[in-house]
């Protein structure tokens, strides 16, 4: 299963999901996640959450996200968070995992993770971290999906541990599922 893609996969058979913005969510694909990118984020991110609050009640929607932080690019951390929170409550609300964009700040979704004592899953999308932070993500809880790129000494740590990851072709054109981490990895699904 391709957790998170942004492209409709070239091999017909390829189970995914696919990355949809508020009010873009196709009818032809089965699976869809819906979120509002913190890159995207700006002074009208309350009214993308009405049209994310009607989204995830379509039939294919599976997943709130690509939502979450990111300290290198994109409006200021204080609007991000706003928006991340509200998705954060919508996801629980409609019980639906949340698929998260987070770059630099950790400690903050830690801290949030805490706060919200989440029932639905999260998912660290596009996770390149080292084996000490996913360890800390793991035993809170919050899952890991690997893309093109990845920490081999991670993934290796979170595939012996038994403990489920996911997999996932992001915006990456061209790439198919399988060139992602080993042959032999199966990672986990929603």
């Amino acid at each position: 299963m391709n957790v998170h893609t942004h492209n409709r996969p070239s091999d017909p058979a390829e189970q995914y999901i696919l990355n949809c913005y508020p009010g873009t969510v196709p009818a032809d694909v089965e699976l869809c996640s819906v979120g509002l990118h913190p890159w995207y984020v700006d002074e009208s991110w309350l009214q993308q959450i009405d049209i994310l609050r009607s989204d995830v009640q379509l039939p294919n929607v599976v997943a709130v996200g690509e939502c979450g932080l990111d300290s290198v690019k994109g409006p200021a951390v204080h609007l991000q968070l706003a928006a991340f929170e509200a998705q954060i409550q919508v996801a629980e609300e409609f019980h639906l995992p949340l698929i998260i964009h987070c770059v630099r700040v950790f400690d903050q979704l830690l801290m949030l993770h805490k706060k919200y004592n989440p029932q639905q899953l999260w998912i660290v999308h596009g996770f390149r971290g080292k084996p000490r932070l996913a360890q800390q993500l793991i035993s809170r809880g919050i899952r890991l999906s690997f893309g093109i790129h990845y920490n081999p000494a991670t993934f290796e740590l979170v595939r012996q541990s038994g403990i489920p990851y996911y997999r996932e072709t992001d915006d990456e054109m061209g790439v198919n599922l399988r060139d992602i981490t080993s042959p032999t990895s199966s990672g986990a699904s929603l």
